[in-house]
């Protein structure tokens, strides 16, 4: 079992941060789901940027989840991959 700090956006959204304990086969499942949020920004972002003057300001214009996201991908990954092997046993 993994303990975790997992971020949530509430109803006034403001972040919150809460350890919880969970296992394997969770974990792997909420990022892999953020791993599709990831690539649907990364997708948006492909199709928005010349409405930008430069990638800085696009950066700028995203939420803080989407940064955190988006900053978070190659992490994401690799853990994706050690959780993978890890149940493959």
């Amino acid at each position: 079992m993994t303990t975790t700090r997992t971020a949530t956006i509430d109803d006034e959204g403001e972040e919150e941060v809460r350890a919880e304990d969970m296992d394997d086969e969770t974990e792997l499942a909420i990022l892999q789901n953020d791993v599709v949020w990831i690539e649907a920004i990364e997708e948006r972002n492909k199709a928005q940027l010349e409405s930008f003057n430069n990638e800085q300001d696009q950066w700028d214009s995203m939420t803080d989840w989407e940064q955190d996201l988006l900053t978070n991908k190659e992490s994401h990954m690799k853990r994706i991959e050690v959780l993978t092997k890890r149940l493959e046993a």
